[in-house]
């Protein structure tokens, strides 16, 4: 993934125009007994999702990623790839698979996710 992340990533604040959710799952027990997740917001966000496309998605796939989006944030400490993103009108889930520290200067962060239809 190292060469997937070396374009720089230049992003106004202006620019991150969509605010999403930064989300926690937990195991509940449902009443048939089974085991499902339910997802807690831990903050919200602004943040910048694009689609991936060209060299970025062909370098995603060649690492067996499903990633389908780009999502731009400024720096989120402990975000980790068990979060997911939710978009605050709800209509989109975010999966992160994988999260890129932009030059590891704790100012902007680079995720890749999976959107499900």
């Amino acid at each position: 993934m190292a060469g997937l992340m070396r374009d720089a990533i230049a992003v106004r604040s202006g620019q991150l125009r969509v605010q999403v959710a930064i989300q926690t799952a937990t195991p509940t027990r449902i009443a048939s007994g089974d085991t499902t997740k339910a997802w807690a917001t831990d903050d919200t966000v602004w943040a910048s999702i694009k689609p991936l496309s060209g060299r970025m998605l062909l370098l995603a796939q060649q690492v067996k990623s499903t990633a389908n989006r780009e999502v731009i944030i400024l720096y989120y400490s402990g975000l980790t790839v068990s979060h997911r993103l939710l978009t605050t009108e709800g209509s989109r889930e975010l999966y992160i698979e994988y999260i890129d520290n932009y030059d590891e200067r704790n100012i902007m962060m680079r995720l890749l996710c999976k959107e499900d239809a």
